[in-house]
């Protein structure tokens, strides 16, 4: 639901709505990407088969420019696989770059891996690259889940990458409130820059594999210059109730103001925040 201002000071919202505006919002229901190869956009979704065939299969949109201090997107990845015999290994990689290029040009990178290993695994990795190629999630330099089912299928996460100056954080969700978290990694990389392109790619290489490993890309969000989202206005007043209709829990606006006896600010001030109202409380 969208947020509605009531009357009597009145806010209501879910706990999982995002008051930030994104700068970038894609459900791929249209095709604005440019493509190389195999992977696109087609029925709704971005992605495709993570052949290794030695082609540069690369899909990718041009942001223009992104800020190098802070920045916020989510999306949400499908794993459709489908193993055959022995060992399957076939990889997508999918995050912001400062370049279009396919996985084995030097760039830098921040985002994920997807790979289909030794049925029934699933390896999640961590990219973020300065000046690097990318590599497979198993070897690669941030290594988050490896995903153990019972038989191939599939398989849906939702994915969350955060820049905060040189600090980056990757998280793997397992519900589309981007609440229950799998894995997370948070590292400290100095100079990626200039970054601009989503790039969607495989792992471009001569071999083979036994098995397949689609990756379907969809509602993908980017928030540019914020490393957090709000989940509660800001320009409202003080006094004001703020309730989510979901989790039937309830805040008010304060506004209180500790000073130290001569007069200076304390360093633990509080002004115009959001508190809860526990169970048998009053505000």
């Amino acid at each position: 639901m969208t947020i509605k201002y009531l009357d009597s000071k009145r806010i209501v919202k879910l706990s999982t709505d995002v008051l930030n505006t994104p700068t970038l919002e894609d459900d791929f229901s249209s095709d604005d990407w440019t493509d190389v190869g195999s992977l696109g956009v087609s029925g709704g979704t971005l992605g495709g088969d993570g052949i290794i065939d030695g082609g540069d299969d690369t899909s990718y949109k041009d942001m223009t420019s992104i800020s190098e201090t802070a920045f916020l997107f989510r999306f949400k990845a499908t794993y459709i696989t489908t193993f055959g015999s022995g060992s399957a290994s076939r990889f997508i990689h999918f995050g912001l770059s400062d370049k279009f290029a396919p996985q084995n040009t030097t760039q830098d990178f921040v985002g994920f891996s997807f790979e289909a290993w030794n049925a029934p695994a699933f390896r999640i990795g961590g990219q973020m690259r300065n000046g690097q190629t990318l590599d497979q999630p198993s070897n690669g330099n941030l290594r988050l889940s490896e995903l153990d089912h019972s038989s191939a299928g599939t398989f849906t996460y939702w994915f969350e990458v955060i820049r905060n100056g040189n600090a980056f954080t990757l998280n793997v969700y397992s519900d589309s409130g981007y609440s229950t978290l799998v894995d997370s990694v948070t590292s400290t990389v100095t100079g990626i820059t200039a970054l601009r392109y989503f790039s969607c790619t495989n792992k471009d290489g001569v071999g083979s594999s036994s098995g397949t490993l689609n990756v379907a890309i969809d509602d993908l969000k980017l928030y540019n210059g914020v490393s957090s989202l709000t989940s509660k206005p800001t320009n409202v007043q003080v006094g004001s109730r703020f309730e989510e209709t979901d989790t039937r829990k309830m805040y008010y606006r304060d506004d209180i103001d500790f000073k130290e006896l001569d007069g200076n600010e304390a360093t633990n001030y509080r002004s115009d925040s959001w508190y809860e109202q526990l169970s048998g409380e009053t505000p």
